[in-house]
């Protein structure tokens, strides 16, 4: 028999700059690190760093706790593929500059997350829960 295991998740987030995200993550990283308790998105926000990718770095660093170390986490400028990318600006021309949240390609949040809650929550109603 094969074993079961745990799917695989893919976080994509499109709208970010990859390079800026990473040294925010990274930051979030070490942070988490000297402190271990409580969730990471409702600690203070870094000095000095942009508030938006450290926000979505600690929810990103919630995503991971809550759902394993097998959790990938991905981020694009723009998305890969060139179609959706042209329908995504012509739907959302209101809001331009929102990140867009994907769990194993399916679109589950638009914009910036309150917090990992608000995410997990988008990811309950996209894919129902697990019982």
């Amino acid at each position: 028999m094969a074993k079961k295991g745990r799917v695989p998740l893919r976080l994509d987030i499109v709208g970010l700059i990859p390079d800026k995200f990473q040294a925010c993550l990274e930051n979030a990283h070490s942070l988490v690190e000297s402190r271990t308790k409580g969730s990471v998105s409702e600690m203070q926000p870094i000095q000095g760093a942009d508030q938006t990718y450290t926000k979505i770095a600690m929810i990103a660093l919630d995503f991971q706790r809550a759902y394993g170390r097998a959790v990938e986490v991905r981020v694009f400028e723009k998305s890969p593929n060139k179609f959706f990318e042209r329908v995504l600006k012509m739907r959302n021309s209101d809001e331009p500059n929102a990140p867009v949240f994907f769990v194993n390609g399916v679109r589950i949040f638009r914009g910036v997350p309150n917090s990992f809650s608000e995410l997990d929550e988008a990811i309950e109603n996209a894919f129902g829960k697990s019982r």
